[in-house]
């Protein structure tokens, strides 16, 4: 298995100000992706293009977590934490 999962502490809807999850849990295993979709959470801009869609992956063989194909996080998730987590059987 494998797997990598966005959480957020917070209930509810994502506002602007809290538009990025606070932990990813990676559930090593296997090799693994996530798209995470990120827009204002208001409005209809994300019709014009106004969203990023972020691919997160994991690389079992070199225990590696990468954003869009790099290693080092990108400025909008500088608050995030990681904790990784074995395999849930």
């Amino acid at each position: 298995a494998g797997s990598i999962v966005p959480m957020a502490a917070r209930g509810g809807c994502f506002s602007t100000k809290d538009a990025v999850p606070d932990t990813i849990a990676v559930y090593e295993g296997a090799d693994c992706r996530f798209e995470l979709y990120l827009d204002s959470g208001d409005g209809y801009e994300h019709e014009n293009g106004d969203y990023s869609l972020n691919v997160i992956s994991y690389s079992e063989k070199d225990h590696l977590l990468t954003f869009d194909g790099k290693s080092e996080l990108p400025e909008n998730f500088s608050q995030l934490t990681f904790p990784m987590r074995a395999s849930i059987s």
